[in-house]
């Protein structure tokens, strides 16, 4: 709880909600520290009980939007086939 909370990996702001904070990957966000401060789900014996459920329903969600597109070889990829 308290990793997520540390102004010096999130900044002065890191009680507000700021999803644009990741659009440069997690390294940028938590100002060079890396990826280990965002831990999500938490782990060991406090894990998120939610942790598969949220997992597998973001699994679902891609594969149902996956299903509307539909996917072909550009001209270039067919000379090459």
């Amino acid at each position: 709880m308290h990793v997520q909370h540390d102004r010096e990996i999130w900044g002065d702001d890191v009680h507000e909600f700021k999803p644009e904070r990741f659009v440069d990957g997690i390294v940028n966000a938590t100002k060079g520290k890396g990826s280990s401060p965002f831990i999500p789900f938490s782990s060991g014996p406090c894990v998120c009980i939610g942790q598969n459920l949220a997992m597998a329903e973001a699994k679902t969600a891609i594969a149902m939007v996956l299903q509307r597109f539909s996917f072909e070889l550009s001209s270039s990829e067919e000379t090459r086939i």
